[in-house]
């Protein structure tokens, strides 16, 4: 898919008005995206909790020392441990697959994401975990057109939305003309020829 470079010539500074995106177009494309992900990872953690309930059932049925050898409670709490951390690894991640945004203004303190009425989020161009973009329209025949490109907080957690293509090339745009750090990712060409790029943006070590 070929685009057009973004037109930075064109502007001697960051935007003097505010920037916004009416994101609600998405919705449809956001719900088919995460949903599926969001039913698979609750089947894997129901599946790890079932286990972990089990060997703590199976381990409060051995009380004596003698009925349970040193190497078998070793290697139950060496399993109980294991998945206590998958299960807390894949609850902290939920958040991720949570609504996309369904509105995005961009102004002179960063950007503002809207959820629902009452929920909120704000990514100052001086926060210093910074953003991710990730544009993944080079295949169009891997990834839909209206999930290609999209946007989350520089954080395991963060939840991830969809942007249109004019929002995310505004957002690349106003974070250049700000002079902020951005660091560039290309991924491997697959068989698809798919190769996603993950822009890693944050204010410069001298702001």
């Amino acid at each position: 898919m070929t685009r057009e470079p973004l037109a930075v010539g064109r502007f001697s500074g960051p935007a003097s008005r505010d920037l916004a995106f009416d994101l609600r177009g998405l919705v449809a494309a956001d719900r088919a995206w995460k949903l599926p992900r969001l039913a698979y990872v609750l089947v894997i953690l129901g599946s790890l909790g079932v286990a972990l309930l089990g060997l703590f059932e199976s381990g409060g049925g051995s009380s004596s020392p003698i009925e349970a050898s040193s190497g078998t409670r070793l290697t139950d709490l060496a399993l109980t441990a294991g998945i206590v951390a998958v299960l807390g690894l894949g609850v902290t991640g939920i958040p991720r697959l949570r609504r996309g945004a369904s509105a995005l203004t961009i102004d002179n303190a960063g950007l503002h994401l809207v959820y629902s009425p009452s929920a909120h989020e704000d990514i100052g161009w001086s926060d210093r975990r910074g953003f991710v973009l990730r544009d993944l329209s080079a295949s169009p025949m891997f990834v839909r057109g209206d999930q290609a490109f999209r946007l989350h907080r520089a954080s395991f957690w963060g939840r991830r939305t969809l942007l249109t293509q004019a929002a995310f090339e505004s957002i690349l745009r106003e974070a250049e003309l700000r002079a902020m750090d951005r660091s560039e990712e290309r991924g491997s060409a697959n068989r698809y020829g798919y190769v996603p790029i993950t822009y890693r943006i944050r204010p410069s070590a001298g702001s």
